[in-house]
């Protein structure tokens, strides 16, 4: 949330269930379980959600070689670790 307000924009944490992801104000930052052999959480940024698919990017590269991904809801859950995520939006935009 520093590197948000660096850029001059601003962020808050919100934790939400998968039911309610589409009502989510995106793009947010997503923590998801590692895959492999990797130990530590991976984050991805989450573009959009429909309720049915979700669009997200890793930009590490630990899912789709860092392009964008477009996966079933249900199979996003099973990755997701129903942390926070975060969004960064405009001043203008915040909603407190």
């Amino acid at each position: 949330m520093l590197a948000a307000k660096h850029i001059g924009l601003q962020a808050k944490r919100v934790r939400t269930s998968i039911e309610r992801l589409g009502l989510t104000p995106l793009p947010a930052l997503a923590v998801l379980s590692p895959i492999g052999g990797e130990l530590s959480p991976r984050i991805v940024v989450l573009a959009q959600c429909d309720g049915q698919r979700v669009l997200f990017q890793d930009p590490a590269g630990s899912s789709q070689g860092g392009r964008p991904a477009i996966e079933p809801v249900g199979v996003y859950a099973v990755q997701w670790t129903f942390g926070v995520t975060a969004d960064a939006v405009n001043d203008e935009n915040l909603n407190p």
